[in-house]
């Protein structure tokens, strides 16, 4: 593209999965060709559209900048090389894929930058765009440039676009205020006490509204009363507001605060409002300081924080507007402005030839801004040293800035390639992207972008040069194109190139055929060509007249088969499109009738590097579903014979792309029903044979022309083409969403990527399940270790499926999974963790607990973060079960759990938390009349912790740990819901002080160890949690009984709290010493001081001051995450 016409300073270039999906399948049908030879001129060349018949995008290569990574002005985005016609023809598709998308995604990245990191940008634009297929490329590709959803929910399903909205105009107006709700009745959130008539509560509350607002009862719509009530009995947790239908102050806000108060009481939290009309900046100010007002008028602190949203024509100056520091806008919904684009209609990309047949060619014009740069070119980068660290010494080299007079020198301390290779001869060199992955990428390029490059208006050009020998290139052809200077037809070692046949050069080193074997490639296609005049084309037809014509020279079928597919491979790349092509084909499917294996193996040598002519050859022994059976046969054992290495990787390599071909064409994969599990694992398992190194991933010598192949895309390709044949779609789409090829292909993640394949073909292809699961028992004790564990991970995988689970009785898997809990090797611990889990939820298959529990207690004591959070997630299905042995379970766990409550690691804390959480919800019948079993006695040993985890850094862990205590609410009947929540999400010590005070009138007894587990989080490193231990003590001090506390242990905490009053962190020691006069005030209410030289306090009569903290550990999070705000500002 010549230059950015939206003034900014770079596109972010995108649409490249749409590229190569469209240039792999790019094929004219017999409908395409019929069409085209009705409205061109009656006399074309017949001969023609059999040419356009055989085309196909198989001789394409494709290199192309990586989704999210920034383009300059005369830097290529696309480079497509192949036969001149093909690379013609894909024009208009390219450019029509790659522009618009590009443009979106530029346009979606400058909103991004304008609005800063932290405001949610919602693109809702579908109304507005260019068609249906225009509104889904907006959206996903919006996406892409820094968007963090889309009201599109098409392009959620089909894209994984994450997807969000708000209620609709139409959708309040429909209501007149006259309609009544078929069930009014809503039960609280905590699901416990009587339903409430939601209606009438309404109704309550907007008279204490309009109260505090001054309005009268009779001035907010009921209409829109009415819509917000429906709306809310129906998603009660998901409650939102459109403000202005009628009138933002006078209807919408009292009516929205009156719901939302009334589902207040009952434990649930409105997510926020939207503002869809006039001045949004004022009107999200104004709105928010009514919340304030109101937060603070009814003591509800969360609705301070209820989100605000705005839309409504939001251009960029506006967006600029509403991002500021003070907007108190949290969601900008954008529709128009990013899907029309209007400060670039058009992003301008070109698509210009400039090279046939290895010949540069250039375009001249007046206008220096279109002449293009001839030749194919790589693009670099040069970073200086301080863009990228750490800084390397580079080569001193000389460029030509654009449209610069003189070169100058540069000496860059890294040089990074932009173009990479994703399509060559129509085969994918590595997987593509995800989505999420793109759009990671592409905010990590525009935060590495210098500010001056970055800013909307007004940006500094980013520098592109050429190098000196493409600068003196570019001179030489123009001064060749002035009139007199006498070019010629450029020409090649004294031979004319023709552009019309030019393709990439073939590549080196291919064998020789002997005149022999000429001679007999040449009577077998005669023989053909013979038959197909008769109107026989048959491949047994063919076989069985070669066979007779060999007969006749004396010489027999099966003592020729090599030396005739030499013949035919050395002229079929010779052969014109059409129908000399075809009867090659046909006689090379004849010979693979009756000699598949000798087929196959003079055809491998032959597939490396994958040219088009192979790809055509593989794909037309897929036709005939006798042949192609016995092909893929004798491929399967090429890649079994190739597992043990020995210098067969350049093999294995050839028969999977060869696989990957023959499944891609449709009904190929029927031909593998006696062995399509057998198929399915042996290309499993050579991804883990390679992903651990005993293959290597890219395998034949530099000599060979071309990419190095990646095997492992190879065989992912093919696995991704046999699932799709048998009409496993998707398991495929399963995976990609779930970034599970690139697991498979990873080096430490592929038993993860197993697992996810088990897990789909679970959901979504279960006929095949019988037949694996037969086919890996023999695999789980093989010696080869790639086997073993990645048939494990099946075989882990497939026991989530209860067909497959029954066909081995619960001894057998019992035996085999506790087998594997004593190997040495952690792998294979934690997928028998994970397949007792998985047993685990089985309900009518695992009979006797206490075989399955010794394991699972035994791996929480180990030191891999993964054996330990499988054996906690095992436990927490084996609670779902119907009778689980609660009461067992908490005697077993009762030592093990508390400890790993304050687990270092996050995800091991996170998990423990839940587990005990079910525990308590499947218990809390025996809790509730008052057992003072062991699960009573686990829970009071987990208080502690479960309070201060409240606002642990793991997000999991802190949401895990409020979730428990609502369990615990619950099924101890505390009453303390609302300060469980109110402590988890604001800034409340009060409601910490009425947490204290319930436990301690409730556990009297238990208030020194309370203390005492207290205690020990001072000495903790992260301040929040010092912080946290400290209020803890200082309130429950507070509210505790002299009588409760012995001297020695407020000796012991007066010291502790004496030390930290000299921490180097502020908060901490104003909080130690706060704290340190509660201790000391409650030892003078026992009587004498204790220690006088510690506790020189005189005794004082009454009641003991309550603690006020200056600041507190308890920070605001309520909405992060709810409805896509950010966090609220602490003022």
């Amino acid at each position: 593209f010549p230059r950015c016409r939206s003034g900014g300073a770079f596109p972010l270039p995108a649409g490249l999965r749409d590229c190569v999906r469209f240039v792999r399948a790019f094929r004219l049908q017999d409908a395409d060709v019929q069409f085209l030879a009705s409205v061109l001129p009656p006399d074309t060349d017949p001969a023609f559209f059999d040419h356009l018949r055989a085309l196909d995008g198989s001789g394409v290569t494709l290199r192309a900048l990586p989704e999210g990574s920034l383009a300059f002005p005369g830097v290529p985005l696309l480079q497509v090389s192949g036969p001149l016609l093909v690379v013609q023809l894909l024009e208009t598709p390219l450019l029509c894929l790659i522009s618009y998308a590009s443009l979106v995604a530029t346009n979606a990245a400058r909103l991004r930058l304008i609005a800063g990191p932290k405001t949610r940008l919602l693109e809702m634009g579908l109304r507005r765009a260019q068609g249906p297929d225009g509104g889904l490329t907006a959206s996903t590709y919006s996406y892409l440039g820094g968007f963090d959803s889309s009201s599109n929910v098409l392009a959620g399903q089909l894209r994984g676009v994450p997807v969000a909205g708000t209620l609709a105009h139409s959708f309040v107006t429909s209501f007149s205020g006259t309609e009544v709700p078929p069930d009014p009745m809503l039960a609280p959130a905590a699901g416990q006490g009587p339903k409430v008539d939601l209606a009438a509560s309404v109704e309550e509350w907007l008279g204490r509204v309009c109260a505090h607002l001054g309005l009268g009862v009779q001035e907010p719509h009921p209409g829109e009363r009415a819509a917000f009530v429906a709306y809310a009995l129906a998603f009660p947790r998901a409650f939102q507001g459109l403000l202005d239908s009628y009138s933002v102050w006078r209807s919408g806000l009292p009516n929205f605060l009156a719901v939302a108060l009334a589902l207040g009481e009952l434990g649930y939290r409105a997510v926020g409002v939207r503002l869809d009309s006039g001045d949004l900046l004022q009107q999200a100010q104004e709105v928010r300081r009514v919340f304030r007002t109101v937060a603070a008028q009814f003591q509800v602190p969360w609705v301070e924080w209820v989100s605000i949203a705005v839309s409504n024509g939001v251009d960029e100056k506006e967006l600029a507007r509403l991002a500021q520091e003070d907007s108190e806008v949290n969601i900008i919904g954008i529709g128009t402005n990013v899907v029309t684009c209007p400060r670039q209609p058009s992003l301008g990309c070109v698509y210009k030839l400039v090279s046939v047949g290895g010949q540069p060619r250039v375009k001249l014009t007046e206008d220096p801004e279109k002449q293009t740069l001839p030749g194919s070119k790589a693009a670099f980068r040069l970073l200086g040293p301080d863009e990228e660290p750490p800084p390397r010494a580079g080569q001193e080299m000389s460029v030509w800035p654009r449209a610069a007079q003189k070169p100058c020198l540069v000496r860059p301390a890294q040089v990074e390639p932009l173009l990479r290779l994703w399509v060559w001869q129509g085969q994918l060199c590595e997987p593509l992207p995800s989505l999420a992955e793109s759009r990671a990428f592409a905010q990590l390029s525009l935060s590495s972008l210098r500010p001056e490059h970055r800013r909307p208006d007004n940006p500094a050009p980013y520098q592109v040069a050429l190098s000196e020998k493409l600068q003196a290139l570019v001179e030489a052809l123009a001064s060749e194109a002035e009139p007199g200077s006498g070019a010629a037809a450029t020409t090649t070692g004294g031979k004319v190139c023709s552009p019309h046949n030019a393709q990439e050069p073939a590549p080196e080193g291919l064998p020789q055929i002997s005149w022999e074997e000429g001679v007999l490639a040449d009577l077998a296609l005669c023989t053909a060509a013979c038959l197909e005049e008769a109107g026989l084309v048959g491949t047994q037809a063919t076989a069985l007249t070669l066979c007779s014509a060999l007969e006749a020279r004396g010489k027999r079928l099966e003592d020729q088969v090599h030396a005739l597919v030499r013949g035919l491979l050395a002229q079929v790349s010779s052969l014109a499109e059409g129908r000399p092509r075809q009867v090659a084909l046909r006689v090379l499917s004849a010979l693979a009738l009756e000699h598949a294996q000798d087929v196959v193996y003079e055809l491998l040598p032959r597939s490396l590097p994958a040219d088009r002519a192979a790809v055509e050859l593989w794909r037309s022994l897929s036709r005939s579903q006798r042949v192609s059976g016995q092909v893929l046969v004798q491929l399967l054992w090429v890649l079994k014979g190739a597992a043990g290495g020995g210098g067969r990787e350049p093999q294995a390599l050839a028969a999977t792309c060869a696989l990957g071909e023959m499944l891609a064409v449709s009904g190929c994969v029927a031909a593998t029903r006696g062995f399509y599990p057998h198929l399915l694992l042996v290309l499993v398992t050579q991804l883990h044979q390679l992903a651990r190194g005993q293959c290597s991933p890219k395998i034949w010598a530099p000599s060979h022309r071309g990419p190095p192949h990646s095997h492992a895309s190879c065989a992912v390709e093919a696995l991704k083409a046999l699932l799709t044949g048998d009409g496993s779609r998707m398991v495929v789409t399963c995976m990609e969403q779930a970034g599970g090829w690139r697991r498979l292909a990873g080096a430490h993640t592929h038993l993860e990527g197993v697992l996810l394949l088990a897990s789909a073909i679970v959901a979504h292809a279960d006929h095949h399940l019988r037949g694996l699961f037969a086919d890996l028992l023999p695999r789980l004790r093989s010696a080869d270790d790639p086997q073993r564990l990645t048939a494990m991970a099946f075989f882990t995988g497939l026991l989530q499926s209860r067909p497959t689970a029954r066909l081995l009785r619960e001894e057998v898997i019992l035996e085999r999974l506790c087998i594997w809990q004593s190997d040495p090797e952690p792998t294979v611990r934690w997928l028998g963790l994970l397949g007792l889990g998985h047993l685990a939820l089985n309900r009518g298959k695992v009979r006797h607990v206490s075989t399955l529990l010794p394991a699972l207690l035994g791996a929480l004591g180990e030191g891999d973060a993964r054996l330990v959070g499988a054996a906690l997630g095992a436990l927490r299905r084996l609670l779902l079960r119907p009778r689980a042995p609660v009461r067992l379970l908490s005697t077993e766990l009762r030592p093990r759990l508390p400890p790993l409550l304050d687990d270092a690691r996050d995800s091991v804390r996170a998990s423990a938390v839940g587990l005990l959480g079910m525990l308590v919800r499947r218990g809390r019948g025996g809790l509730r009349v008052g057992l003072r079993g062991p699960l009573r006695k686990l829970v009071l040993q987990s208080l502690v912790p479960l309070l201060l985890r409240l606002h642990d850094p793991s997000r999991d862990a802190a949401e895990s740990s409020e979730w428990t205590l609502a369990r615990c609410d619950q099924a101890l009947r505390w009453g303390l819901l609302e300060e469980v929540v109110t402590m988890a999400h604001y800034d409340s010590p009060e409601a910490l002080s009425r947490v204290c005070h319930r436990l301690v009138q409730r556990y009297p007894s238990h208030v020194p160890s309370f203390l005492s587990q207290t205690q020990g989080y001072l000495r903790s490193r992260q301040d929040t949690l010092r912080r946290a231990a400290i209020m803890l003590i200082g309130f429950l001090v507070h509210h505790a009984s002299p009588s409760c506390i012995n001297q020695d242990l407020l000796d012991s905490l007066f010291q502790d709290l004496g030390l930290l009053q000299s921490a180097l962190e502020p908060t901490v020691a104003a909080a130690a010493q706060v704290s340190a006069q509660q201790v000391a005030l409650l030892a003078c209410a026992q009587g004498p001081p204790v220690k006088a030289r510690l506790l020189r306090l005189r005794r004082r009569g009454g009641a003991r001051p309550q603690p006020v903290y200056a600041d507190s550990p308890f920070q605001p999070q309520s909405l992060a995450g709810r409805w896509g705000c950010s966090q609220p500002r602490c003022t």
